[in-house]
């Protein structure tokens, strides 16, 4: 069976493509890459890259399709069954409906790294000066909301294990720097 790791932020996309399910020498990897279109080129290039360590690392070969739309086109497919390996969306109302539709709330490591980068997002609108207070204080509350609405989410008994066990043990694959 795939893993269907569903990721709703860019910097999560690489470690989320490394940490697909393994596959079996006999059978071919397709992932899907599900974004928003402004992010075309830049996912035409980390496909490359990752395609390129995964044959390296598993002597397989991997093909990555990529589906390009507006981020709530994206999102309603999504919700709608497409079966996406990773997922970058770019609104708020996005994330959103599939945070609400209950999808991080099956994936303990997906939740992870969600709750990690809102946090992060939180704490560098302190830090980002040229952002008028108002918008800041409207994106901070929209990040809290996200927040309250996940945790919210019921969870399986199986995700309260996993989530036990923490960041002790890794989810995901390290990602390496990449150079032009």
């Amino acid at each position: 069976m795939r893993h269907f790791l569903r990721t709703a932020m860019a910097g999560a996309v690489a470690a989320g493509l490394l940490g697909a399910a393994p596959v079996h020498a006999e059978s071919a990897t397709t992932l899907l890459n599900v974004s928003y279109d402004i992010a075309r080129e830049l996912y035409a290039e980390v496909n490359k890259v990752f395609a390129k360590q995964y044959k390296d690392k598993t002597g397989q070969d991997v093909t990555i399709n990529q589906s390009h739309n507006g981020s709530s086109r994206q999102a309603r497919a999504i919700l709608e069954g497409l079966e996406a390996d990773v997922v970058t969306l770019a609104m708020y109302p996005d994330t959103n409906a599939i945070a609400k539709a209950g999808l991080l709330a099956k994936d303990w490591g997906f939740w992870w790294t969600t709750m990690s980068n809102l946090e992060k997002l939180d704490a560098a609108l302190d830090r980002y000066q040229a952002l008028p207070a108002e918008t800041g204080g409207a994106v901070r509350e929209r990040v809290a909301t996200l927040r309250r609405q996940i945790d919210a989410a019921p969870k399986s008994g199986r995700w309260k294990l996993r989530a036990r066990v923490g960041t002790r043990v890794r989810w995901y694959e390290e990602v390496q720097e990449v150079h032009r």
